[in-house]
């Protein structure tokens, strides 16, 4: 019986390692498809400057799909939300 709670130990463990490098290819795939898409016009230090427009998650998902709907790139809503979350966690702190 004591061997019960350290399986739910291993599989939780398994579980929250598998569900980290599921993010973490999704963030590269999102770093890749920014650096393809959006660096010939944002380069890095745009999102460095201390009068950034983006104050909100919220806002910064609005801004990066503004761009998928207005036709200036052709990606899927999906990859602009994970452009919009690589960026978040590389450049913003919110």
């Amino acid at each position: 019986m004591s061997t019960m709670p350290s399986r739910w130990l291993f599989l939780t463990l398994l579980l929250l390692l598998t569900l980290s490098d599921l993010a973490a290819g999704q963030n590269k795939r999102s770093r890749h498809l920014h650096d393809l898409y959006c660096r010939s016009c944002h380069s890095s230090t745009i999102y460095l400057l201390d009068e950034r427009k983006m104050a909100s998650p919220g806002a910064l998902v609005t801004q990066v799909l503004s761009y998928g709907r207005d036709g200036k790139v052709k990606l899927s809503e999906s990859e602009l939300r994970g452009i919009a979350e690589y960026l978040r966690t590389a450049y913003y702190d919110f």
